[in-house]
């Protein structure tokens, strides 16, 4: 377990743990362009930072020189999280018409996207079932926090990155729904089996501050919603058999990793 990784308690043995959805895609998903990205981030911080690389270095601290450039990444990841959340709940806010209370800082963060968020709302007439629901899967062991249960008033294409449209939800399905923020033009592929592992759950907290926890809502599918400043596009997933299939292998691929296949090579 490291710092990256996210546990939760199961609801119905608060003493053991099970990784969240992440976590498991995380482990078992092969990500080539992450540390290459990693590297890049932790270079330009000393690159920009130059003058502070200097200092620690003429006051013979080369270890501090280097962990504070390689904690760029962390840094960057935190804030970009930080940001992803507060769209969250201002989409859902503007969503129900409800009023929400920002810090100046929040304000400031969230602006460019405003416009994005209220186009979004006009045009795919979001409808909420619920919002940051913590899901579970009881026989799998595994858990996350799902950004919302959405039906749109608007029919919702599935296109294959080839571009063949492979399947639609009728306006009114139910579809578990994941957010992505930020300044790319596109989103990683691991989004979609994120969606197949929250749709997948059998339980879904209720937020009723006891813990407890009800049947999953039956969805009819999922979507990635990418929000940037410039605009927004509603990426639906197919939560196939082979789909579902596949990720109770990665789930049983990360127990495997992770101890529960230890004993099967002699010495």
């Amino acid at each position: 377990m490291n710092d990256e990784e996210h546990w939760y308690p199961q609801p119905w043995n608060k003493n053991e743990l099970w990784p969240s959805v992440t976590t498991i895609l995380g482990a078992v998903m092969s990500q080539p362009g992450l540390q290459t990205w990693y590297a890049r981030e932790a270079a330009r911080y000393a690159v920009d930072n130059h003058a502070e690389m200097t200092r620690l270095l003429g006051e013979g601290r080369p270890d501090d020189a280097v962990a504070v450039a390689a904690g760029e990444p962390v840094r960057v990841k935190e804030k970009a999280a930080d940001l992803g959340i507060l769209v969250h709940r201002v989409a859902e806010a503007i969503t129900k018409d409800q009023p929400i209370s920002l810090t100046e800082d929040e304000d400031e963060l969230v602006a460019p996207y405003l416009d994005t968020l209220a186009r979004y709302v006009d045009e795919m007439k979001p409808k909420y079932e619920w919002a940051e629901a913590v899901v579970h899967h009881r026989w799998l062991k595994y858990s996350g926090t799902c950004d919302a249960g959405i039906r749109y008033g608007v029919p919702v294409p599935v296109v294959s990155w080839a571009g063949e449209l492979l399947a639609e939800y009728a306006p009114g399905a139910l579809l578990v729904n994941d957010y992505k923020t930020g300044t790319g033009k596109s989103i990683r592929f691991r989004a979609g089996p994120q969606v197949v592992g929250y749709t997948g759950c059998t339980h879904m907290d209720i937020k009723d501050g006891l813990g407890t926890v009800v049947p999953m809502p039956r969805a009819d599918g999922g979507a990635v919603v990418h929000l940037t400043p410039d605009g927004y596009r509603v990426h639906g997933v197919r939560v196939t058999p082979g789909a579902s299939a596949a990720f109770a292998a990665a789930r049983a691929w990360f127990g495997w990793i992770r101890g529960e296949g230890t004993g099967i090579l002699g010495l």
